[in-house]
């Protein structure tokens, strides 16, 4: 019947359980999932609208979880009551999308916010969501192509109301848990307080966990209070939170060590046991109280920083620190760790049961309650988000986590937490069980994850898990390991070890250890701690400085990105040819395979690994933005041993590809039966160019090249990882998309000359990089080394000053374009050379442009350049000023006082003209007032009749008042005396009042 569990931080919430499939329950213990309700509303949805697979990847292509669409189509029909109408569209902050050019441009997302728009995110293929300005429209913006509101249909996950449950009320759709993600952190109380305006019950224990992620409310809403959430303006996404699924209950260690079960462990011979690596586990409780994870042989310990093997163990959910092995003998925690990171070789005893890491230690969460129904069905009950168990892992030192489970299916709020988790950590790396059947499960859908398949043991190779693929056509399962022995069990004497798990008797984890020996067990559930201990040893492996010589050095030694991490496990997968494995590597059943660690990483000495490895991990650095370029060239001379190739990318975090990087390899020939792109493959090898292998892959955030032995030829192979559309960059990272490369096979550890002279890596191993290496002497992606040498110091046929590398060095630039001389010695002098082209000019060209033409400093009249000799007789004038010289009789001479006024007509006044003796540049003034109001200056009818005139004359039609008269004044000005001129004396010799124009 149904069973409903109110505990953990959900306590009073919502039920919510997991299934664990034990060794004793592994056919029959089946929870009594519920059927779901369909509580949407409307005929049409929630999926909106969809493309032809071939058009997904297309450059017009938009794609939301709520539909795709091409908007040159026109924009596909919604409900009304999920549309915003034009006004609520127009709304100040509203959020739109607007599609750009693809592939987007570097700049594109610059453009955008230098206009205006606040950028919130990418939309693939080529689309961003912003926010604009009051009044501002969004198809204006620069480069828009197409733009639309983020309709509240839009807002809406198509899984809500789909995840496996327990409880009637979701199932019947009276109740819905969802998790709200916001545009904007800092909204978030007033998000929260919106949505308890409409009457939802928020979680505020999941809502405010300082360990989560920001940007997310989680709460319960019927279906009416859904709708009208999804209008709010600060929800970009609603989703349902899956509280409800399913644990998915094997010589492992040599198989994924060698690939093979006799074929032995060359990396733990080789010293690599994952000592020092801290992982993260979340599952059912875990016993300490084992002899392979207890602190001493006699004791458990106290779980703490001094604990051999458990560095933290916490209830998360409704977990409560018990385990199941005195309800049913077998703890499924307890089982996962041991796989991982079981040891009691350190107790002198056999190894042969230990974990593919020995040397590692845990933190664990525990997710389950040890109660009769629980430990019956297996199951579990977790908490809303596992970012809390994420971020302790982090806070730990841990850098790996394991879910053998699932949370529902599709790209759930658990998937969306993975990506967006290992995004902003790109240390890390999270390994999730995909499924024992049917599709794969979430998190493992999580486009950034490593979901592990599973496939019977050697010599029974048939497949066993989920099929894929994952949401948007992804690749999945990545990768496979070994999730079974033989069917039915271990035969005696135990010779493969698989998925045995030693447990205790009693339900709590302290005490002296015991051994109860359960085996047989069989899941992806097993093959995942599998492959999360063979990523602790790749961790190991460079953390120990392996790489790139096959031997521990201190010099060498990094800490591994995440993405590196992942892009070994994937280049070391081999195929499987069996039935049901899907004919081709990518198949929706094996991913790239079985996980081979001896097809990557080189170990010096040992024949049963590679011959040699080559990383470029620039995931925790500035990667590639769209038009950028990464090159490696590694020199083949051993044919026998394929070419494996891998790049990997943690992308922006959402189900679709944002960032689309491409690889391409290339042979010494560089023709198309030497050239690959990555990820086509007809059966287990690529396909060339010349062969078909032409796909552009625009899905999955990596791509491979892994060329056949019968397809190499010794040489230089040259491997190029190019950014073809990068609109969503880490910010952290010069808005670039960080990536890994990994390449392995039979070139040896460094080549013998550099490479590539512009990738930025030492290739042949001297020290010297690039352009610093001897070896690089006339490559011409080196500069010219010396502008003044007469010699071509890069080979491209250019000398010194005539390099293009030599632009701007002093020795071939003009420096004086003034002096008269040829300073860089081009033939050209001054403004005859071309390097003058936007130097000023020598001089103050106008003394009247309010411009500094020469650049001295002084503009126009404030400049000595403007000093002038109008009469040509030597004698400078100040800038600007007269050339006035009274004792040079060619020179320009002060005006005299205005003389000889007479009248030449009745409404004609003339005068002496001063400009002969005065200059070109004389002009007059003349006033006019009433004879009756004399002396001139007094009067209140005076006027200016004008103040620049060029001739000696003036006409006056104006008569004077009846019985009265006019008297006039005169003066004169001119470029000797830039003020009046006097304006003489009256009669009595007193200087006559200046009057001044209007």
């Amino acid at each position: 019947m149904p069973h409903t569990i109110l505990r953990g931080p959900l306590a009073g919430f919502l039920a919510s359980c997991l299934v664990l499939t034990t060794a004793a329950t592994l056919a029959a213990a089946e929870p009594p999932w519920l059927e779901r309700d369909s509580w949407w509303p409307f005929d049409g949805g929630p999926v909106h609208s969809s493309l032809p697979a071939a058009e997904l990847t297309g450059p017009r292509a938009l794609r939301l979880p709520a539909g795709a669409f091409d908007p040159r189509a026109g924009e596909p029909a919604l409900p009304a009551e999920l549309r915003f109408t034009a006004d609520e569209a127009a709304r100040p902050g509203q959020p739109w999308i607007v599609q750009v050019a693809w592939p987007v441009a570097k700049d594109a997302r610059r453009r955008l916010e230098e206009a205006g728009a606040r950028v919130l995110g990418a939309v693939p293929n080529a689309a961003y969501l912003v926010r604009l300005p009051p009044g501002e429209a969004a198809a204006e913006l620069p480069g828009v192509l197409w733009a639309g509101p983020l309709h509240p249909a839009w807002r809406l996950h198509p899984d809500i109301g789909r995840a496996p449950t327990l409880d009637p009320a979701v199932a019947a759709g009276r109740v819905l848990p969802l998790r709200a993600l916001l545009f904007d952190d800092a909204g978030k109380a007033e998000a929260v307080a919106a949505l308890e305006a409409l009457g939802v019950r928020i979680d505020e224990a999941s809502t405010w966990d300082p360990r989560s992620l920001p940007g997310r409310i989680y709460f319960l809403a019927n279906p009416a209070q859904l709708l009208e959430a999804a209008r709010l303006p600060g929800l970009r996404l609603i989703e349902e939170v899956a509280l409800a699924g399913q644990l998915y209950s094997v010589e492992s260690k040599p198989g994924l060590q060698s690939g093979a079960v006799f074929g032995g462990t060359p990396y733990h011979d080789a010293g690599i046991l994952g000592v020092g690596q801290v992982v993260g586990i979340g599952d059912s409780g875990l016993d300490v109280d084992t002899i392979l994870l207890s602190d001493t042989e006699l004791d458990a310990g106290v779980v703490g920083p001094d604990h051999r093997k458990v560095l933290g163990y916490r209830a998360e959910g409704g977990g409560d620190m018990m385990t199941c092995s005195a309800e049913t003998g077998y703890a499924h925690g307890t089982n996962v760790a041991q796989n991982a990171l079981g040891n009691q070789s350190d107790f002198g005893l056999d190894g042969a049961l230990d974990g593919l890491a020995p040397g590692a230690k845990v933190t664990f969460f525990d997710l389950s309650e040890a109660r009769p129904f629980s430990c019956a069905f297996g199951t579990l009950s977790p908490p809303a988000s596992l970012d809390g168990a994420y971020q302790t892992t982090l806070d730990a030192g841990g850098r790996l986590f394991n879910g053998s489970f699932g949370l529902g299916g599709g790209y759930n709020s658990h998937a969306a937490d993975a990506d967006d988790f290992l995004w902003q950590h790109r240390e890390a790396m999270w390994v999730f069980a995909a499924g024992n059947g049917g599709g794969i499960g979430s998190p493992a859908t999580a486009k950034n994850v490593v979901a592990v398949g599973g496939y019977y043991q050697d010599p029974y190779f048939d497949f066993f898990g989920s099929n894929g693929p994952a949401p948007d056509g992804r690749m999945a399962p990545t990768i496979m390991a070994p999730a079974c022995d033989r069917p039915g069990g271990n035969p005696a004497p135990f010779d493969y070890e698989t998925s045995v798990s030693i447990t205790n008797d009693d339900a709590d984890f302290a005490g002296p250890p015991s051994n109860t020996l359960n085996q047989g067990v069989c899941g992806t559930s097993f093959a995942s701690p599998f492959t999360l201990g063979a990523s602790a040893l790749v961790r190991d492996y460079f953390e120990q400085g392996f790489h790139p010589g096959g031997a521990a050095s201190g010099a060498d030694a990094f800490e591994p990105s995440g993405a590196l991490v992942k892009a070994v496990l994937m280049n070391s997968g081999e195929y499987l040819d069996c039935a049901g494995c899907g004919g081709r590597r990518m198949a929706d059943t094996q991913g790239m395979g079985r996980l081979n660690l001896s097809l990557t990483l080189h170990v010096s000495g040992d024949t049963r690994t590679v011959p040699a490895t080559r990383v470029v991990d620039r995931g925790l650095s500035d990667g590639l933005a769209t038009g950028d370029t990464h090159v490696e060239g590694v020199t083949i001379t051993d044919t026998s041993v394929p070419l494996r190739v891998t790049v990997v990318w943690v992308d922006a975090p959402q189900s679709a590809l944002v960032n689309d990087l491409e690889l391409e390899v290339a042979g010494p020939a560089d023709t198309p039966d030497q050239q690959y792109l990555g990820n086509n493959f007809a059966r287990d090898w690529s396909q060339s160019i010349a062969d078909g292998g032409t796909r552009p892959d625009s899905i999955n955030s990596f791509e491979s090249v892994l060329i056949a032995p019968a397809d190499l030829v010794p040489g230089d192979w040259t491997v190029t990882v190019s950014g073809v559309s990068v609109p969503e960059g880490d910010p952290a990272y010069a808005d670039t998309q960080p990536f890994a490369l990994v390449i392995s096979g039979g070139f040896g550890s460094a080549p013998g000359t550099e490479i590539d002279c512009g990738n930025g890596v030492d290739d042949d191993g001297d020290g010297d990089l690039d352009c610093d290496d001897a070896d690089c002497l006339g490559d011409p992606a080196c500069p010219e080394l010396d502008c003044a040498n007469g010699l071509d110091d890069d080979g491209d046929g250019d000398v010194d000053c005539a390099d293009a590398d030599c632009a701007g060095e002093p020795a071939c630039v003009e420096s004086d374009c003034c002096n008269g001389l040829d300073d860089d010695g081009d033939g050209l002098t001054d403004f005859d050379d071309p390097d003058c082209a936007m130097a000023p000019p020598c001089s103050e060209s106008d003394c009247g442009n309010g411009v500094d033409d020469d650049g001295d400093g002084d503009a126009d009249c404030a400049d000595s350049d403007c000093e002038i000799d109008l009469d040509g007789d030597g004698v400078l004038a100040a800038p600007c000023g007269p050339d006035c010289n009274d004792d040079d009789a060619g020179a320009f001479a002060e005006p005299l006082e205005v003389t000889g006024l007479l009248w030449s007509a009745a409404d004609a006044l003339r005068w002496d003209d001063q400009a002969p003796t005065a200059g070109g540049g004389t002009s007059y003034r003349v006033v006019r007032g009433r004879l009756a109001e004399l002396p001139p200056g007094f009067g209140a009818s005076e006027s200016c009749l004008d103040d620049a005139l060029a001739l000696p004359e003036i006409l006056d039609a104006e008569l004077p008042p009846a019985g009265d008269g006019w008297w006039y004044l005169a003066t004169a000005a001119s470029s000797c005396l830039p003020d009046a001129a006097p304006w003489g004396a009256d009669s009595l010799g007193s200087p006559r009042l200046p009057v001044a124009c209007p």
